[in-house]
Order: structure tokens, then sequence, then C-alpha cells
């Protein structure tokens, strides 16, 4: 059974986005938060400057590879689409002894 009303718990990063993506989905969202990420006076998490990070990983199960591309064309539609988005492109290098 499907429903057209969401309730997301949270509203981190991944509280918000979830709503976002599910709200340009054709669905109504409610959003339930013990604090709302725009006050800043209560920063109680990480989202008022927290970002995120994607990039592409070894795996040898098929379907990382499927998610990790549809994000990634998620990620550059939108930034292409919105203006003054919030996702920002650019390149990183990861150095350790563990990277392969």
């Amino acid at each position: 059974m499907s429903s057209s009303h969401v309730l997301v718990l949270g509203s981190g990063v991944i509280g918000l986005h979830t709503a976002r993506a599910l709200i340009h989905a054709g669905k109504t969202v409610t959003i339930r938060a013990s604090s709302s990420p725009l006050l800043s006076d209560k920063i109680e998490n990480a989202s008022v400057g927290a970002g995120g990070l994607w990039m592409p990983i070894f795996a040898k199960d098929p379907r990382i590879t499927r998610w990790a591309t549809t994000t990634l064309n998620y990620y550059l539609e939108v930034n292409q689409a919105t203006p003054n988005s919030a996702v920002e492109i650019g390149e990183a290098t990861l150095t350790g002894s563990d990277q392969t």
C-alpha cells in the first residue's frame, strides 16, 4: 500500500534530503524533529554546516556500483539544474597506505 503523505523523522542532512526527494516524487511530507536546523542559537547537530562526500568505492556487489552511479548522476543533475544549489562538485584525492 503506498501513501501520498510521508512522515520524515529528523531535520538533519539525511532527513531534509529525504524530505526533498519525496516532495520531488510527488509526496506530501511532514518533518518531525526535536529542533530546527535553522535556529542558530540552538545547534544540536552538525547539519547546519555538514556536508556530504560522494566517491566511487570498490565493492564486489554490483548493486553498489549502480547505487553510486545513480547518486552521482543525481548530484550532477541538481548541481546543473538548480542555481545556488547546495551541491558543489569538486575533486579530491585520497592518500594513505590502505588505498589501492
